[in-house]
């Protein structure tokens, strides 16, 4: 019998969270549980990104009880993401570290453009094959997000700030619906949307698609009233707007298929979808039962059948900053060689050892700004550009190692990662730093160095006369002594405590 693995997805959402579980047959996730929860984490972030107790408690609860439905999963197979809400907290780190104890999983928080890339990877997975473009359109609890892609490549993807969720604070909070006031939040995001909606009609589609619960709940209430099926009318939702602003509150919204649950914040998102179908000029979509989640469990069968998309990610970013493949491979491979000789089994994230491969990629990329402190603005380059395949935590660890790969490593390094990677985080950094410095001269040909570790002494072994050959080389490396400190790490050299520049050493060999 063939493996069956089990796969699970987790969508932090800024309405509901989400559970998926899957089983793996024949290539093909058959989904065998889904567990939704409605949280409203969003309506609990206010303006200056602090997230009300109530709305913390309700969310860890939750993630309590996801934990036990969890329990069976490999770690290595499942994923956990926060959208929106989590994007918004001005220090996520104390909420995020009780949130990842609850769940017994890490989180990662990911951005508007990566989680519109997983949108469309759950909405194309569920299509049949095609040539012709389409436009998927998913609207949130916090935002919504928009691609146009072909087959199960997205060309265009974008996020909007606009979500049932945050619309409904931002104009119906007391529940009082009016014309006024739905033409002002159409027109806000009319405005808004300008930019988007010339360059998505510029590339075309041949068909759209919506996802998520807004979505959803507007078919169910038109199909209710005898308007529609599968797919969604633009035409019908302007009767369907005029029914809304009848009740005059939401409270006293009555619509034949609408939940109490969905309720509050059903008229932001046909508000949202109404004034879309205006902006782009859609006259019908199709609804897909695929979101995030989906592309969630997609992701991770993708990275099992090396469907990946972090290489070519990665591949990419090189080539935009003109690095030098060549350079950048040899310390990538001695970074690893060292790495795979103290990796603490148990004890490391699985990811780490592909986090230090790709910072070891573009360790480089600030040379495309300038020589000096190159190493901060790679790092820079790293947190702040769209990279799709990775979340946040992911570029957050990658630039941290490219930050402090040559030159200071200051107290407060490890200050923008949780505190279970800081461990892991000082390993990776020193198999880079000390690449970095075994390549410096920038030479061809390989340096078989090994690197293994005893608490916290690292012993560097290497080929016998080498050293001896590269006083500079012998030098960074007694200077990296005094660096190393800071990552609670001790460095000898074969065993020998590494000598002052000049002085005779006894080489070992490799």
């Amino acid at each position: 019998m063939p493996e069956r693995p089990i796969l699970a997805a987790v969508d932090l959402g800024s309405n509901s969270f989400h559970l998926l579980i899957a089983r793996l047959e024949d290539s093909e996730p058959r989904v065998i549980d889904r567990v939704r929860e409605t949280i409203r984490l969003g309506a609990g972030v206010d303006e200056a990104g602090r997230l009300d107790p109530e709305a913390a408690t309700r969310a860890l609860e939750c993630l309590g009880r996801f934990a036990q439905r969890l329990a069976p999963v490999t770690r290595g197979n499942a994923r956990a993401v926060g959208t929106h809400a989590l994007r918004h907290l001005a220090h996520p780190g104390e909420f995020l570290r009780r949130a990842e104890e609850a769940l017994g999983r890490p989180i990662e928080i990911i951005s508007g453009r990566e989680e519109a890339r997983l949108v469309y990877a759950g909405v194309s997975a569920a299509l049949p094959a095609s040539g012709e473009p389409r436009l998927v359109i998913d609207i949130g609890g916090g935002s919504s997000e928009l691609i146009i892609g072909t087959d199960r490549r997205p060309e265009l993807f974008e996020s909007v700030q606009y979500g049932s969720v945050t619309v409904t604070q931002r104009h119906f909070r007391d529940g009082v619906l009016n014309r006024k006031r739905w033409l002002k939040a159409r027109d806000e995001l009319l405005g808004d949307l300008q930019e988007y909606a010339r360059r998505f009609r510029d590339c075309g589609w041949h068909a759209v698609y919506g996802a998520s619960g807004a979505m959803r709940s507007i078919q169910a209430v038109l199909a209710a009233g005898g308007a529609g099926g599968e797919a969604i009318e633009a035409s019908a939702l302007q009767q369907l707007r005029q029914a809304v602003l009848a009740a005059g509150d939401v409270s006293r919204l009555k619509l034949p298929g609408l939940s109490d649950r969905r309720k509050p914040i059903f008229p932001a998102g046909l508000l949202i979808l109404d004034t879309l179908c205006t902006a782009f000029g859609i006259e019908r979509l199709t609804v897909s039962a695929a979101t995030l989640r989906e592309g969630l469990l997609d992701d991770l069968i993708g990275r099992r059948r090396h469907r990946d998309p972090r290489p070519r990610t990665i591949a990419g970013f090189a080539a935009r900053y003109t690095i030098d493949r060549e350079q950048a491979k040899r310390v990538r491979d001695t970074a690893l060689a060292l790495f795979d000789g103290i990796a603490e089994p148990g004890r490391l994230e699985p990811q780490v050892r592909d986090w230090l491969g790709w910072a070891a990629d573009v360790h480089e990329a600030g040379l495309a700004i300038s020589h000096s402190r190159y190493q901060a603005h790679s790092a820079y380059l790293l947190n702040v550009s769209d990279l799709p395949g990775f979340s946040r935590l992911d570029q957050h660890f990658m630039a941290t190692l490219v930050a402090y790969h040559r030159r200071a490593i200051p107290a407060d390094w490890a200050q923008s990662l949780p505190e279970r990677l800081h461990r892991t985080a000082a390993l990776a950094l020193l198999c880079l730093r000390l690449a970095a410095i075994l390549h410096r001269s920038r030479q061809a040909g390989a340096t078989h160095a090994a690197l293994t570790l005893s608490g916290k002494r690292a012993v560097l072994t290497l080929p016998t006369g080498w050293l001896e050959a590269r006083p500079l080389t012998r030098h960074d490396l007694d200077a990296e002594r005094r660096q190393l400190a800071r990552l609670g790490l001790s460095l000898d050299i074969g065993g020998d405590r590494l000598p002052s520049s000049g002085a005779a050493r006894q080489a070992v060999t490799s």
